[in-house]
């Protein structure tokens, strides 16, 4: 096989060849990757057996647990209590006695170490002496102490099979959970230890200084074991285990132990006798089953877990694999008709530009051979259309700046418009004071040379009323012309602060201290926007409610409340005065507007001053009349990215 194989060889037959490798690879890498998915599967049903065997045997310890307790109240009251209890006891030791043979039934003992089969080995030695021990307690030919040490050694042995299960799991995960688990059971079975050996010594009435060394050092070794599981358990174990710790019965225990520990020895145990004791130290070993359940549940759905992610892993390999393949068919029979489809265009273009057809379409130029072909073919027709397209681009750009003209000149005329309103406006409501305080103090002058000092005293009123209007006039122009000019970065700003300052700015207003304000700040986080004028439009809105209450009205209130709205914060101010009437909403954020001139004397470019403010903070400001004849003035602030 030559270079002139592959000279000769046809293109569609060349693209099957190379789309055979990646197939090939792909199919490889798969098998691969499942071989290795299936080993993984079967280390977890190795790990899932291990967790299923000790969760089959805490059950069984449980059951043997309680078995020894009724046993040693059996025997400690000498035959006269816990006979029935015991019996019944038994029988359920015995299911699950039972359930531990059905799961070994299956077992293999190869797949596991030495010490691990030794130690699962002696237990069931020891476990086979069961049907001995009750008959020597049904009989009373076994002592107390006797009896709870062949339960007490039988659980620890199993305890210990369950100990060695965290060492031959080769899953860092289930071995400290099992390791964990194994000392929970530790921390149990002393539980149920020292439940006989204090059934024992309450139901005589005292205990001997032998009990009460057992019974403290029962009590210590669970300390230690609890404090083992809490080092290596998950933090849902620990806190399932310490809600469980607050029962009422643990502390009773307690109180217990102190008991035995002050006056066991002289029989001073306070009344209590042995099946109290015992009732209460069983209520909290089955609340330590409860966390016993808990962990194996948890072990159990970790298992689950695995076991259903590799799985889902390995289905999503053999489903890749196919879509690979599949779609490197696909690709193949795309790239085949393409190409075949890439040359026919081009000798079609070709036969056309040589007949002198310039408008025909070419074949869109692409990265290989034929797109070579199609770029030699369209300088051919570059030449023949350059002009056409010149002319073209000409016309668009001149479409262009003609709606560029357009449009600045719209902006100008309406700016000029505004401004020749705001000449004429401004010039009327400045000479309008002016000309009245002359004529006014003109009287004045002539009142006073009369001595009419009334009549010269009302005139200088009327004189400074026209002239405070003047003022305020000229502060709205003034801040007017600032608010055009200012310019200032957004800094954070505390809204209730904001509106705290300006309800205090306002408060010498007229009528405010009988109008009832009310706040409502649902949403208090700092903002980040321009601080004056987000200041000016909270000014406006709230001077506004005051300067314009109704006098007619009972009581005057202003609500204040702020809230988020999606990504916007929404400020409203409602008030019950005098509204906006409705035929002339639609001129309220106008210059030099005016609703209620005999109420105020404002210039009438608050509403402007705060429309064009809540522009530039790309917001928007939307007014409505309420029920009882008043306004809501609501504005709408998009939140920034510092503000979420």
């Amino acid at each position: 096989m030559g270079i002139q194989f592959f000279q000769n060889l046809k293109i569609s037959n060349a693209i099957i060849l190379i789309a055979l490798f990646p197939s090939v690879a792909a199919i490889f890498l798969a098998v691969q990757t499942i071989s290795n998915e299936n080993q993984t599967i079967r280390h977890l049903q190795y790990l899932s057996k291990l967790t299923a065997l000790s969760i089959t045997i805490s059950n069984l310890i449980h059951e043997q647990q309680k078995e020894r307790g009724t046993t040693a109240g059996f025997l400690g009251s000498e035959g006269t209590r816990f006979e029935q209890p015991m019996v019944i006891q038994r029988k359920k030791t015995d299911e699950k006695l039972q359930a531990l043979d059905n799961h070994l039934i299956n077992f293999d003992f190869n797949q596991f170490n030495q010490a691990f089969n030794a130690s699962l080995t002696d237990a069931i030695s020891i476990l086979k002496q069961i049907e001995k021990i009750r008959a020597l307690v049904d009989t009373r030919s076994i002592s107390q102490p006797d009896a709870t040490e062949f339960y007490s050694v039988l659980n620890s042995k199993m305890i210990n099979t369950i100990s060695l299960m965290s060492k031959v799991s080769p899953d860092t995960h289930i071995a400290v959970s099992l390791f964990a688990y194994s000392n929970f059971l530790r921390q149990k079975e002393y539980a149920g230890i020292e439940r006989a050996v204090g059934a024992n010594g309450f139901f005589s009435g005292r205990f001997t200084p032998q009990a009460i060394q057992k019974f403290t050092r029962l009590v210590s070794l669970e300390t230690i074991s609890a404090e083992a599981f809490l080092l290596y358990a998950k933090t849902e174990a620990k806190d399932f285990y310490h809600s469980i710790k607050t029962r009422t019965e643990f502390k009773e225990v307690s109180r217990m132990r102190d008991i035995v520990k002050m006056g066991g020895q002289i029989g001073e145990l306070q009344g209590i006798d042995g099946e109290y004791w015992f009732d209460t130290i069983t209520l909290k070993i089955e609340s330590l089953k409860e966390v016993e359940d808990f962990l194996a549940a948890d072990l159990h759905q970790y298992m689950e877990s695995m076991m259903s992610v590799s799985n889902t892993y390995r289905l999503q390999v053999i489903l890749l694999t196919v879509l690979i393949i599949v779609l490197t068919i696909l690709l193949s029979i795309t790239i085949i008709s393409v190409v075949h489809s890439s040359i026919h265009k081009v000798v079609a273009s070709t036969t056309q530009l040589a007949e002198g057809n310039l408008d025909i379409e070419l074949p869109q130029p692409t990265r290989n051979e034929i797109g070579e072909i199609a770029k030699a073919l369209k300088i051919f027709q570059i030449n023949g259309l350059e002009q056409c397209e010149l002319k073209e681009a000409l016309q668009k750009h001149k479409e262009s700046l003609e709606q560029e003209v357009s449009k600045q000149t719209a902006d100008l005329l309406e700016v000029n418009a505004e401004l020749e309103e705001f000449t004429y406006r401004t010039f009327h409501d400045l000479r309008s004071p002016i000309v009245s305080s002359i004529r006014l103090l003109e009287i004045s002058q002539r009142s006073i040379t009369e001595n009419n000092a009334d009549k010269a005293m009302q005139s200088l009123t009327f004189a400074h009323s026209g002239l405070k209007k003047l003022e305020t006039l000229t502060e709205d122009i003034l801040a007017l012309a600032r608010s055009k000019k200012l310019q200032e970065e957004d800094v954070e700003i505390d809204i209730s602060k904001v509106i705290t300052d300006v309800l205090e700015k306002f408060s010498h207003m007229e009528g405010f201290d009988t109008i009832d304000i009310q706040k409502e700040l649902d949403f208090n986080n700092p903002i980040f926007t321009k601080q004056t004028r987000f200041t000016m439009i909270v000014e406006n809105m709230i001077s506004n409610a005051i300067k314009y209450k109704d006098s007619h009205k009972e009581s005057a209130f202003i609500r204040i409340t702020t809230r988020l709205s999606g990504n916007s914060m929404v400020l409203e101010v409602e008030d019950n005065g005098l509204g906006i009437p409705q035929d002339q909403q639609n001129k309220m954020f106008m210059m030099f507007q005016r609703f209620h001139p005999r109420t105020s004397f404002g210039s009438g470019l608050g509403l402007y001053l705060m429309k064009k403010s809540a522009d530039i903070l790309e917001a928007c400001i939307e007014y409505e009349n309420t029920q009882n004849d008043g306004s809501i003035f609501r504005l709408i602030m998009p939140l920034k990215e510092e503000n979420q």
